[in-house]
């Protein structure tokens, strides 16, 4: 997998019957790279945890598609005019929400290149 290991490893705990548990005071010691706290990497991010959701289960990532659409549109409909274009999605913002928005554009885009555009509704 190009990410979700975590995913998987429940998965697989599951089913081999195995007991998991929610311990909200575990403590772990992890070193994060600067550039993981850059827009770039956040955008990165998204578009490979799309590819790795469709690695797990294309099927159902390809029915989920459409139903994630509006946020690609709710961004691009929030910015301004000459920013509706591919260029939105590495516009540089200081407002959180926009950029929570962009996030889920390149997760979107990302998405419906990799289910083959197919219906898509672009109004």
């Amino acid at each position: 997998l190009l990410s979700n290991e975590e995913i998987d490893l429940l998965r697989r705990i599951r089913e081999k019957k195995g007991r998991i548990i929610y311990a909200p005071l575990a403590k772990v010691a992890h070193l994060v790279e600067a550039k993981r706290l850059t827009r770039t990497w956040f955008r990165k991010r998204a578009a490979w945890q799309a590819v790795s959701d469709f690695t797990m289960d294309p099927q159902r990532f390809a029915a989920k598609v459409k139903e994630h659409w509006h946020r690609a549109t709710l961004y691009f409909n929030k910015l301004p005019p000459h920013l509706r274009t591919i260029n939105g999605l590495v516009h540089d913002t200081d407002d959180p929400e926009m950029f929570r928005l962009q996030i889920g554009a390149c997760y979107t885009m990302t998405s419906a290149m990799l289910a083959g555009l197919e219906d898509i509704t672009l109004d």
